[in-house]
């Protein structure tokens, strides 16, 4: 783990966000999310820009999918994981996440 991830850590664990990416372990508010590696992947990038910006779709898909270029008509996978994200955070009642048309998706906390 390096030192940028440890900042990293310390700042989401502030939010109630716990990360740990060598067991790909997220916790929010002490609660375990079972999760599959995309949607580890997807709710890692979330939380780590958490509070600073939305993040967009286009993104997403070049950082995490690993698109190089994209299409004319975006795919909805994004739109898909972060619908399956916002299922379990309901579970914690603490956290979401909100999606602001033309800007991208953000992990708020408070609104679960």
């Amino acid at each position: 783990m390096s030192f940028t991830d440890d900042l990293e850590q310390a700042r989401t664990a502030r939010q109630g966000v716990s990360i740990d990416y060598d067991t790909r372990e997220a916790r929010v508010c002490g609660h375990l999310l079972d999760m599959q590696e995309m949607e580890f992947k997807v709710f890692a990038h979330l939380a780590e820009a958490a509070l600073r910006r939305f993040v967009p779709k286009t993104e997403m898909l070049r950082e995490i999918w690993g698109y190089q270029s994209l299409p004319k008509t975006l795919p909805r996978s994004p739109d898909a994981m972060v619908a399956r994200i916002r299922a379990k955070l309901r579970e914690t009642g603490t956290h979401t996440i909100e999606c602001r048309r033309g800007y991208g998706y953000r992990l708020v906390q408070g609104r679960g």
